[in-house]
């Protein structure tokens, strides 16, 4: 039954006249029915920061799985890191994730919200000649096109997706 969402509304009047319960109601017989039912305060949205990194070779992008529980569970994603990072400290993740920095680009920041959660991030196109050798950083290499059908991205990346084929489309 929908009573306490359509006719026991919180801070307003009541339709107690158009309640099947109204006899037995205890709230209306004590005249609580303006302060009952309490409505629970929103919890604050945790806000993170994120550096995405979009390691290409210009046709083909590196990607990683998510994993199977939790936020986004087993959708695709960019590689990331916790943090804001500079475009030098964004440098030095891509070096120690094993890849060769050929040319990196500052790209747009982005902010998704989640019900619960809000990611601001910061992100960066990075050219590489070595993406085919993942090797054993956990990230997959995959033809851009692909990413609409084959890899699932969430939405929380989407601005980022639009940009590769903004840069794939002007040869940037």
């Amino acid at each position: 039954m929908e009573l306490g969402e359509l006719i026991c509304v919180p801070r307003e009047k009541a339709l107690c006249g158009s309640c099947p319960l109204c006899g037995q109601c205890i709230s209306h017989r004590e005249g609580q029915t303006g302060s009952i039912p309490v409505r629970l305060a929103k919890a604050q949205r945790r806000k993170e920061e994120k550096t995405v990194f979009l390691i290409t070779d210009g046709e083909r992008i590196l990607i990683r799985r998510r994993p199977p529980k939790g936020l986004l569970a087993g959708l695709y994603e960019f590689p990331w890191a916790e943090g804001y990072k500079d475009i030098g400290a964004a440098a030095d993740d891509i070096a120690a994730m094993g890849f060769q920095v050929g040319e990196i680009i500052s790209l747009q920041k982005v902010k998704h919200v989640f019900s619960h959660i809000e990611w601001h991030m910061t992100g960066y196109l990075v050219r590489t000649d070595d993406a085919a050798d993942a090797g054993e950083s956990g990230l997959i290499c995959v033809n851009i096109e692909d990413l609409e059908g084959v890899y699932p991205i969430p939405a929380a990346f989407g601005k980022y997706v639009q940009v590769l084929h903004k840069v794939m489309r002007d040869g940037r």
